[in-house]
């Protein structure tokens, strides 16, 4: 047992595991690299499956993530970490729920919106106890208007679905990746406007580093931390 909030035992009692799919995304995300598990968490329980690419069926591809899971539900793991694409993020949760898995936290690599995720049958309870790597969705800031797009987020979106169908960008129109890289490009356009040269890219740097920038996505007022991505 933890002897209180700041007791280091809390962390150390946990035991952490991860499910990764054998593809470009999921390896990339978890590997020992981007985690340093050395560092953070001790060596870690890990369950790999194929990509879905390379099983004959979603029903397969199911069977795995639910035999991953049961590794982790014997080697005692209080922390899941799953890292698949979408559509693991999606079966992950039922096969928890069918096996009896029920970890301290459970992280979803794959899912960004949750609010928008659903599951056969059971509908969208279980991703209340669920954690993902995005912290932002459309529906937290619906009417805030950007200060250089002069647009909503409905208003993006809208324009964005005009431009590109989602029988050529799966699902694309719901997740924050393209609305995080125009917002991005409004805080370098109106730095190119301040600015008026893109040759001095040390007068660009800073003005980026110090915007006043306003948009429908993120935090009100973007900041970009030392390597350039939104904080």
């Amino acid at each position: 047992s933890c002897g209180g909030r700041f007791d280091s035992s809390c962390s150390e009692s946990l035991r952490f595991g991860f499910l990764i799919e054998q593809d470009d995304f999921p390896l990339a995300a978890c590997s020992e690299e981007a985690l340093r598990y050395d560092v953070a968490i001790g060596e870690p329980v890990k369950a790999e499956i194929p990509a879905r690419r390379d099983v004959a069926s979603t029903a397969e591809h199911r069977r795995n993530i639910r035999d991953a899971l049961e590794k982790l539900k014997e080697e005692g793991v209080s922390v899941a970490v799953i890292c698949t694409y979408e559509l693991g993020a999606d079966l992950a949760p039922g096969e928890m729920e069918a096996i009896g898995f029920s970890p301290l936290a459970a992280i979803l690599l794959g899912r960004y919106n949750l609010l928008e995720g659903t599951l056969p049958g059971d509908g969208q309870w279980q991703y209340e106890y669920f954690l993902t790597t995005q912290r932002w969705h459309r529906a937290l800031s619906p009417d805030r208007r950007g200060t250089f797009s002069n647009w909503t987020i409905e208003e993006y979106f809208t324009k964005f679905n005009d431009l590109f169908s989602e029988d050529r960008f799966h699902s694309v129109e719901r997740d924050s990746t393209g609305a995080a890289t125009f917002v991005s490009m409004c805080v370098f356009a109106a730095a190119l406007e301040e600015v008026g040269t893109v040759n001095d890219t040390a007068a660009l740097a800073n003005v980026i580093y110090n915007s006043t920038v306003s948009e429908f996505f993120g935090p009100p007022g973007l900041a970009f931390n030392g390597d350039g991505q939104i904080e």
